[in-house]
């Protein structure tokens, strides 16, 4: 698998960044970043490393489209190769955009904990049914909320 176009190594600090996804959960992968130099004679170094990624974990949530002063909801989709016996989010948005965030956990789901809420996110944590879990692609909950101003 040619993952060249997915890593990434910093011009500034050298740093090499790299966000797997979903086809890459449960393989292992060897990087090994070459620096060369522009001197006569040419000098290299080679460092290499494995990087094992064991499980994948992600949100989706659809745009919140709705007229300002109305309320809407979005589902929340769940990708996971891990099975999850909870789960704690973020949503974050521009300052001021949106009130009353809520959430709805579908059948099976439940709340898990206090929602907190703030003028640029909403924090979330959800459990699904005690001796089950969250695995696989599945819409886990509906998020609404009013939109106060575009």
């Amino acid at each position: 698998m040619d993952l060249r176009n997915r890593a990434r190594i910093s011009a500034t600090d050298g740093l090499l960044t790299w966000r797997p996804d979903l086809t890459v959960a449960g393989t292992t992968h060897l990087f090994s970043v070459i620096l060369t130099d522009n001197g006569t004679p040419s000098l290299s170094a080679t460092q290499s490393s494995k990087v094992a990624v064991e499980h994948f974990v992600a949100l989706g949530l659809d745009n919140l489209a709705a007229p300002v002063g109305t309320s809407s909801s979005v589902p929340v989709t769940l990708f996971s190769t891990a099975g999850l016996t909870n789960l704690d989010f973020t949503v974050r948005f521009p300052e001021g955009r949106l009130t009353n965030l809520s959430l709805t956990p579908l059948p099976g789901i439940e709340l898990a904990g206090n929602p907190s809420n703030s003028i640029s996110g909403a924090r979330f944590a959800i459990a699904p049914a005690p001796g089950q879990r969250l695995q696989g692609t599945q819409q886990v909950a509906q998020l609404s909320a009013t939109v106060l101003r575009l």
